[in-house]
Protein backbone atom coordinates (compact mmCIF):
# COMPACT_ATOMS: atom_id res chain seq x y z
CA UNK A 1 0.00 0.00 0.00
CA UNK A 2 1.28 3.14 -0.72
CA UNK A 3 0.56 6.24 1.71
CA UNK A 4 -0.91 9.18 0.28
CA UNK A 5 -0.25 12.89 2.04
CA UNK A 6 -2.79 15.75 1.91
CA UNK A 7 -1.19 19.25 1.38
CA UNK A 8 -2.52 22.39 2.18
CA UNK A 9 -2.23 25.12 -0.77
CA UNK A 10 -3.13 28.40 -0.89
CA UNK A 11 -5.58 28.81 -3.77
CA UNK A 12 -3.98 32.30 -4.65
CA UNK A 13 -0.07 32.09 -4.09
CA UNK A 14 0.53 28.77 -4.39
CA UNK A 15 2.53 28.62 -1.19
CA UNK A 16 2.02 24.96 0.95
CA UNK A 17 1.32 25.11 4.62
CA UNK A 18 3.77 22.84 6.30
CA UNK A 19 2.52 21.09 9.77
CA UNK A 20 4.18 23.61 11.96
CA UNK A 21 1.33 26.13 10.17
CA UNK A 22 4.02 28.09 8.58
CA UNK A 23 3.20 28.84 4.68
CA UNK A 24 6.24 27.87 1.78
CA UNK A 25 6.84 28.02 -1.61
CA UNK A 26 5.55 24.62 -3.30
CA UNK A 27 8.68 23.15 -4.57
CA UNK A 28 7.52 21.94 -8.38
CA UNK A 29 8.79 18.35 -7.91
CA UNK A 30 6.05 17.70 -4.88
CA UNK A 31 3.14 18.83 -7.28
CA UNK A 32 4.18 16.04 -9.52
CA UNK A 33 4.66 13.74 -6.53
CA UNK A 34 1.51 10.88 -6.91
CA UNK A 35 1.74 10.20 -3.61
CA UNK A 36 0.37 13.64 -2.70
CA UNK A 37 -3.42 14.90 -2.61
CA UNK A 38 -3.92 18.63 -1.97
CA UNK A 39 -6.58 20.69 -1.01
CA UNK A 40 -6.94 24.66 -1.23
CA UNK A 41 -7.59 27.38 0.89
CA UNK A 42 -6.00 30.77 1.12
CA UNK A 43 -2.55 31.44 3.53
CA UNK A 44 -2.96 34.67 5.99
CA UNK A 45 -0.98 37.10 3.75
CA UNK A 46 -3.57 36.15 0.67
CA UNK A 47 -6.72 35.97 2.79
CA UNK A 48 -5.57 39.70 4.57
CA UNK A 49 -4.99 40.77 0.77
CA UNK A 50 -8.07 39.43 -0.92
CA UNK A 51 -11.02 39.34 2.01
CA UNK A 52 -9.91 42.68 4.26
CA UNK A 53 -13.64 42.76 5.90
CA UNK A 54 -12.49 39.84 7.68
CA UNK A 55 -10.43 40.25 10.95
CA UNK A 56 -7.89 37.24 10.54
CA UNK A 57 -6.21 38.86 13.77
CA UNK A 58 -8.85 38.20 15.41
CA UNK A 59 -9.63 34.98 14.28
CA UNK A 60 -5.88 33.60 14.80
CA UNK A 61 -5.47 34.95 17.79
CA UNK A 62 -8.21 32.43 19.19
CA UNK A 63 -7.49 29.29 17.22
CA UNK A 64 -4.53 26.84 16.69
CA UNK A 65 -4.72 27.80 13.13
CA UNK A 66 -1.53 30.13 11.71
Amino acid sequence: MTQRWILTVCANCQKMRLRNGDWHDLPPSIAQDSRFGFTHTTCPCCTRTLYPEIDLDDILENSSIR
